[in-house]
């Protein structure tokens, strides 16, 4: 990405007291395991791969997002667990904190037609695992042990299964050191209520 282009992330936000909840346990994560990455972002489940585009373009862009998932309705989504993920890329140990989005239909659906769109994408990856992120990336081995014990010590603040609706596709881009809206598409079911 250079000066000339804005990356987008193609998200869904919960809201209202959803919202809350897991801004709340974000930061108590980031405070616990010294962690930062997550904190960046509002509380969200990436819908697909983002988009990279030229700034002359993001008006067309934009527009064609719009008129592409303009008719689709709001769903039930809800966690069924926390994971803790050990892994290695590039020989290098990694540690991935977050809840696991239960299957559903619904939100399948809208990936697959979310991938149906294809200017400017940033990568062909296809591969879908709904989840929302607690901690990745700058995570250490310390502060992975430190949240796990965490989660495992004060279970009432982080439950298993939180449940919200699903009406908004949300290009977020990276401005002042994180993520803020750049548009907000609701459902239609949401704009008619």
């Amino acid at each position: 990405m250079d000066q000339f282009s804005t990356q987008f992330i193609i998200i869904t936000v919960p809201k209202g007291i959803v919202f809350r909840k897991f801004s709340s346990m974000i930061n108590l994560v980031e405070h616990v395991g010294e962690t930062y990455t997550a904190a960046s972002y509002p509380p969200h489940v990436t819908l697909r791969t983002g988009a990279i585009v030229p700034i002359k373009e993001i008006d067309s862009f934009i527009s064609k997002f719009e008129h592409h998932i303009c008719d689709w309705n709001s769903f039930d989504m809800e966690t069924d667990g926390i994971i803790n993920e050990e892994y290695t890329k590039h020989g290098e140990q990694k540690f991935f904190i977050y809840y696991h989005i239960r299957e559903n239909c619904a939100l399948n659906q809208l990936n697959r037609h979310l991938l149906e769109f294809t200017p400017f994408i940033k990568s062909q990856k296809k591969t879908f695992c709904p989840h929302l992120s607690l901690a990745y990336k700058d995570l250490s081995q310390r502060g992975y042990e430190k949240i796990r014990d965490l989660i495992a010590s004060k279970s009432q603040l982080f439950p298993e299964k939180i449940k919200w609706r699903c009406d908004n596709v949300s290009l977020f881009y990276w401005k002042n050191f994180k993520w803020v809206p750049y548009h907000v598409f609701h459902s239609v079911d949401s704009i008619k209520s």
